[in-house]
């Protein structure tokens, strides 16, 4: 994924949490440094973010030596009423195949 400095950025119809889950999906082993940079928010916002996305159950951290290894539970249902049936791992699919075509982080 690539990285855009956040002046150029303004405002993005993906949060930063959608981002970071996206990341992580992407790269289950990345270092909290890796994940701020590539998303353009600083490792303590990254960090909230991974904790609140824990709390919410999308995924789990564990240690493995230094580094901590995610795991994106890609089953979970996502919250929202309008979203209602649509599992997280289908919006990161999406996601990240359009990152892909064309790099939005």
């Amino acid at each position: 994924m690539t990285s855009f400095p956040a002046r150029e950025r303004r405002w993005s119809f993906v949060t930063n949490h959608a981002r970071v889950l996206a990341c992580i999906a992407a790269n289950p082993n990345a270092r909290l440094r890796d994940i701020a940079a590539t998303v353009g928010i600083t490792e303590r916002t990254a960090s909230q973010i991974i904790t609140d996305l824990e709390q919410a159950g999308y995924l789990s951290k564990s240690r493995d030596g230094r580094r901590n290894q995610y795991a994106v539970d890609g089953g979970k249902k996502l919250g929202h009423a309008r979203l209602k049936g649509l599992a997280a791992g289908q919006v990161l699919a999406l996601l990240l195949e359009v990152f892909d075509q064309r790099p939005l982080l």
